[in-house]
C-alpha cells in the first residue's frame, strides 16, 4: 500500500529534476551567446570582391582593353561589422587620373595601391582596406598590334623522395594576351622558380618573363601553376597471359600462364587497383618460330597513374600446333 504523501514526494522530485535540466540549458546557452559574441567582437581579415566603375581615363586610351570587370579587395574589420555591414551590392568606383608612364611608351600604368585611400572612404569608416588586386592597371592605346601567345613554365618542381606528379603541370591561364606583339614572339615564359619538396595540391602565382620590347604588355601578367604531387609504392600483380594475332589454324600455349607485373602506384588508389587492370600479351606474328624457344610478354594498363610498369617474368616458354 502506498504511503499518504509519496505522490507527492515523487513530483516534487520530478519538478526538481526538470528545474535542473532547464537551469542547465539556460546556462549552454547563455555561455554560446557568450562566445558567438566574443568571435563578432574579434577581428578578421577577408577577401571580397567588388563590380568597378573606372572614371577620369586617360584621353585616346579605352576604358574596356584590359581593364577588370571587377577588383579584389582584402579588408580588416570585426565580425560585427562584417555581419552587419552594407557592402552587398557596392559597386567601387576607381579614379584613373594621373596614371604613369611606362620607360617612355605609349602604355601608361596606376599602381592600385595609390588609390587605398579613395576605395577605402567608399568603403566606410568600419573597415580597414589593406591591398588591392590587381596591383597594377595597364592602359593600351587600340591601335597596339595584339596576339594570345601560350604560356611555358621555365622553373623546376622538387619532389621529395617516392614522390611523383600526379598530373603534368598546369598553368591557369594557358594563354596570354600580348599587346605590342611582334611576329618574332612565339611563347611567353614564366620566371624560372624553383619549388622545394612540393607534396599534395600546390597552387603558385608565377610572374610572366615580358620579352620586349619597350611598350609590350604581356595580360595578364603572372599566372598561376598548379600541381599534384603524391607518394607512390611498388605493387606487384599476377597477370593472365593472352595471345594476339593468332591464326586460325594454330593452337598456342604459354608457360607460365600468369607472369608477376609489378609497377608504382599512388598511395590514394592502391586500393581500387586490380590485376584486371593490367594487360599481359604474347604477339604471334613477334615470334620467329625457327629460332625462338621463348616469346616475348609486353604489359600495359589503360590507368593514367601507372609509373615504371614491367613484367617480372619478361618471355614465356610457348609450344605451337597446328589444328
Amino acid at each position: 500500500m502506498e504511503k499518504p504523501g509519496s505522490q507527492d514526494n515523487f513530483k516534487r522530485r520530478r519538478f526538481g529534476l526538470n528545474r535542473n535540466a532547464w537551469v542547465f540549458l539556460v546556462c549552454i546557452l547563455v555561455a554560446t551567446l557568450g562566445w558567438f559574441l566574443n568571435a563578432l567582437a574579434g577581428t578578421y581579415p577577408v577577401q571580397r570582391s567588388f563590380p568597378v566603375k573606372f572614371v577620369n581615363l586617360p584621353v585616346g586610351y579605352p576604358g574596356t582593353l584590359n581593364l577588370p570587370d571587377s577588383i579584389r579587395v582584402e579588408l580588416k574589420a570585426t565580425g560585427f561589422n562584417f555581419l552587419f555591414g552594407r557592402l552587398g551590392g557596392k559597386v567601387l568606383v576607381f579614379d584613373c587620373s594621373n596614371p604613369q608612364r611606362k620607360n617612355g611608351s605609349n602604355q601608361l600604368f596606376i599602381l592600385t595601391y595609390t588609390r587605398l585611400p579613395k576605395i577605402a572612404r567608399q568603403l566606410g569608416s568600419d573597415f580597414e582596406l589593406v591591398s588591392i588586386d590587381p596591383d597594377t592597371l595597364y592602359f593600351v592605346r587600340p591601335d597596339a598590334p595584339k596576339k594570345n601567345l601560350p604560356v611555358v613554365f621555365k622553373g623546376r618542381i622538387q619532389l621529395p623522395p617516392n614522390y611523383f606528379l600526379l598530373d603534368s603541370i598546369k598553368l591557369n591561364p594557358p594563354l596570354v594576351e600580348v599587346i605590342g606583339y611582334n611576329p618574332d614572339m612565339k611563347l611567353i615564359e614564366t620566371e624560372a622558380r624553383v619549388f622545394h619538396d612540393v607534396t599534395g595540391l600546390m597552387k603558385k602565382k608565377v610572374a610572366l618573363v615580358n620579352p620586349g620590347p619597350k611598350g609590350t604588355h604581356l595580360y595578364p601578367d603572372s599566372v598561376e601553376i598548379e600541381v599534384r604531387a603524391e607518394k607512390f609504392t611498388e605493387q606487384t600483380f599476377l597477370v593472365n597471359v593472352s595471345l594476339v594475332n593468332l591464326p586460325p589454324d594454330v593452337s598456342v600455349k604459354v608457360f607460365p600462364r600468369q607472369v608477376k607485373v609489378k609497377c608504382l602506384v599512388p598511395l590514394s588508389e592502391l586500393e581500387k587497383i586490380t590485376p584486371g587492370d593490367f594487360q599481359a600479351v604474347v604477339d604471334y606474328l613477334q615470334i620467329d618460330l625457327k629460332k625462338d624457344k621463348k616469346a616475348a610478354v609486353h604489359v600495359s594498363t589503360g590507368l593514367r597513374h601507372i609509373k615504371n610498369l614491367r613484367a617480372v617474368e619478361e618471355q614465356v616458354e610457348f609450344i605451337i600446333r597446328k589444328l
